[in-house]
C-alpha cells in the first residue's frame, strides 16, 4: 500500500536506522556546525517593536534611535531565538506571551551591552536564557 511505511522508513523515523535524507547528530553540534545551520536562514533586523514570526531565528536588534521591544511567541518545546544588540545606545527588551515567562519573569528581560548576544529556548510553557554574552536583567 502506498500509504504505509517500509520497515526501513519506520526505523529511520524512530532514530534507530541510518537516515539518507538528513543527519541525526548523536552529540551536541560544535560552533562550526551551528554556524552552518544559521546560514540556512537570514537574520531579521528590527527597530522599535517587533513580534517574532515563524521564520525568525537570528534577530539583530538596532537600538540606534530607541529601545527595541521584541514580543516572543508562545513557548513551544525546543523553539530557540538568538538576539544580538548592534548598537551601544538604548536597551533590548524581550517580552513573553501572556501567561508565560522568561526565567520565571512574566514581565520579561532586558540587556544593554553593544554586540551582546542572548539566546532563549522554549522549555515547556516558558523561555529560558541558555546563553548570554551580555548581562541580562529580569524584570
Amino acid at each position: 500500500m502506498a500509504d504505509q511505511f517500509t520497515d526501513q522508513e519506520v526505523s529511520q523515523l524512530r532514530g534507530q536506522g541510518e537516515c539518507f535524507i538528513h543527519r541525526h547528530p548523536r552529540e551536541d553540534l560544535d560552533f562550526q556546525d551551528q554556524l552552518g545551520l544559521m546560514k540556512a536562514s537570514l537574520p531579521t533586523t528590527v527597530t522599535g517593536s517587533h513580534e517574532l514570526g515563524r521564520a525568525d531565528y537570528l534577530v539583530l536588534c538596532d537600538t540606534t534611535s530607541a529601545d527595541v521591544v521584541v514580543q516572543l511567541p508562545e513557548a513551544r518545546d525546543g523553539r530557540e531565538f538568538v538576539f544580538v544588540k548592534t548598537n551601544a545606545a538604548n536597551l533590548v527588551r524581550l517580552v513573553p506571551a501572556v501567561s508565560q515567562s522568561i526565567n520565571a519573569s512574566a514581565v520579561g528581560a532586558t540587556f544593554a551591552a553593544a554586540w551582546g548576544c542572548v539566546t532563549v529556548k522554549a522549555i515547556e510553557q516558558r523561555f529560558v536564557v541558555i546563553s548570554n554574552t551580555a548581562p541580562v536583567t529580569f524584570l
